[in-house]
């Protein structure tokens, strides 16, 4: 008599739209039909045939991704704390620059004029970077920012 275990009997199951097209995303990648997956999951045996497989519901997943662009802001910000670190340490280290180079030798009139000239943009605050470079810096860090967020909810997801 045959085992009643190796015969496949058909039903019929339904599944919400997001369950079904995960089931089917999850299959596709692993190279499994979405009915497999399914009796994988029935049997307890999906971590067997998949490896490391985790599941969320929806309301995790709005928890997980809340968290991921809180992080991102977070970030984001952290990057334009970094540039205002940045700024204010090239005006200091350009200032400190200007004295020890007016302490080393006596300075012509035009050398003198020149280094005047030098403080007084050091101590406004002017950065030894352009705004625009500094623009194109910040928006790449954005940029970056961005992807590192999106990168991870795929991971996530």
């Amino acid at each position: 008599m045959a085992d009643k275990t190796d015969k496949l009997v058909p039903l019929t199951v339904r599944f919400t739209g997001p369950a079904i097209e995960t089931i089917k995303s999850i299959a596709a990648e692993h190279g499994f039909s979405a009915a497999e997956i399914i009796r994988f999951t029935m049997d307890n045996k999906l971590k067997e045939y998949l490896g490391s497989i985790q599941f969320m519901d929806y309301e995790q997943g709005k928890d997980i991704e809340k968290d991921i662009l809180q992080l991102v802001r977070l970030t984001q910000k952290v990057g334009q704390e970094l540039n205002r670190i940045g700024v204010n340490y090239n005006q200091e280290m350009k200032i400190r620059n200007l004295q020890a180079q007016y302490d080393r030798h006596k300075m012509t009139i035009d050398e003198r004029v020149q280094w005047k000239k030098n403080m007084a943009e050091a101590q406004s605050g002017q950065s030894t970077l352009s705004k625009e470079e500094l623009d194109e810096l910040m928006t790449r860090y954005e940029t970056v920012s961005k992807k590192v967020g999106e990168l991870i909810c795929l991971i996530q997801g």
